[in-house]
C-alpha cells in the first residue's frame, strides 16, 4: 500500500476534488469513512462506501472506476470500495457486518441532501 506525506489539508482539498469530479451520478451516494473521516493525517488509503437506488448498479460500478482514477489522480492514494445497494444497507444495519462509520457517514451524507 502506498503511504502519504501530504498535509492534511492538501489531501483533503484533493479528496474534495476527486469526489466533486467523479463522484457525482444519480440514484448512487458516495460515503467516505474510515480513516479520511477521522482526521487522520496521513491515511494509507481512502475508504469509500457506494450505495445504490434500486436500479442503479451499473451507475455505481461506473463511479467505483472514475473515483478509483479520480482518487489516485488528485490525491495519491489507492481507495477501497464498498459497493452495496440502499436495501442491502438497510438489511446489514439490523445485521451488522459492514462497518458501523459506513452508516453513520451515509445518515449523516443523506440528512444534507
Amino acid at each position: 500500500m502506498q503511504s502519504t506525506t501530504l498535509a492534511t489539508s492538501s489531501w483533503q482539498a484533493g479528496l474534495a476534488r476527486a469526489l466533486a469530479g467523479a463522484g457525482d451520478s444519480p440514484g448512487v451516494t458516495v460515503v467516505p469513512f474510515g480513516s479520511v473521516t477521522t482526521g487522520s493525517p496521513h491515511p494509507s488509503d481512502v475508504d469509500l462506501a457506494l450505495v445504490y437506488e434500486p436500479g442503479h448498479r451499473e451507475a455505481a460500478l461506473n463511479v467505483r472506476e472514475r473515483l478509483r482514477a479520480a482518487v489516485h489522480r488528485h490525491v495519491g492514494l489507492p481507495c477501497d470500495f464498498v459497493v452495496v445497494s440502499r436495501v442491502e444497507a438497510e438489511a446489514e444495519r439490523r445485521q451488522p457486518q459492514l462497518r458501523d462509520d459506513v452508516f453513520a457517514n451515509l445518515d449523516d451524507t443523506l440528512a444534507h441532501r
